[in-house]
């Protein structure tokens, strides 16, 4: 990243109201999520997985949901603006990445083969998750 601002402007904002909108309607939060705190969930998601995650399969899969969010808005975003949010994204994918490995198949049958997040489990698994996977309610 060049060191600016991680929205220079509202921008990026403006242009995802609509998208961000229709996903508080769909969730139990009381405001709209904005672009930023989806970013930073998504790379809350990726330290907790970095140091080993503890929660379980269900946890695990509610949380990768957060990438396919940022996922969906990329697709109705304009192009310049949707390269600027994978600029952002790229940092805590490349985490992401690192700290995982192939899961043999998706966590979430049905999303596009671009959604390689889906299928990919931690390289340090731990607690809940540990147990999930020896009990077969993994993959």
């Amino acid at each position: 990243m060049t060191g600016e601002p991680l929205l220079k402007s509202q921008e990026l904002e403006d242009a995802s109201v609509a998208f961000l909108s229709d996903l508080q309607r769909h969730s139990k939060h009381p405001h709209p999520p904005t672009v930023q705190s989806l970013l930073a969930g998504w790379s809350s998601f990726v330290s907790a997985v970095e140091a080993g995650y503890e929660l379980s399969v269900y946890d695990y899969t509610n949380d990768l949901a957060a990438r396919q969010q940022l996922h969906e808005l990329l697709q109705v975003l304009p192009s310049a603006l949707a390269a600027k949010l994978l600029g952002m994204l790229e940092p805590s994918d490349q985490r992401f990445m690192a700290a995982t490995k192939e899961a043999g198949l998706s966590l979430s049958p049905g999303d596009p083969p671009e959604a390689w997040w889906w299928c990919r489990i931690p390289r340090v698994i731990v607690g809940e998750l540990l147990a999930d996977v020896r009990d077969g309610n993994f993959y």
